[in-house]
């Protein structure tokens, strides 16, 4: 797959480059989409959180294990996303 970036996304990334902090301009744009990857999963987290309060203010309460429970699920689902296909 061939990306092409605008000339500032491409000045950052060289910027990434030049004091060696990555080896490649793909190894800085795989660190971005792994952040970005992780953003959004923190996000998916604070959305459910926030509709958990919001349910527990009308009276809807769940118990701290389901709570955990629906925690866990979506953790395991964003680590199978990351693993490589088989």
């Amino acid at each position: 797959m061939k990306i092409r970036l605008n000339p500032e996304h491409a000045a950052m990334v060289q910027a990434g480059i030049e004091p060696g902090r990555f080896a490649s301009g793909e190894d800085y744009i795989a660190e971005a989409i792994e952040l970005l990857d992780l953003r959004l999963a923190f996000d998916e987290e604070r959305r459910l959180l926030t509709e958990s309060i919001a349910q527990g203010e009308r009276g809807e309460v769940f118990t701290q294990e389901e709570m955990e429970r629906d925690l866990d699920e979506l953790r395991e689902q964003w680590f199978a996303r990351r693993q490589p296909a088989a």
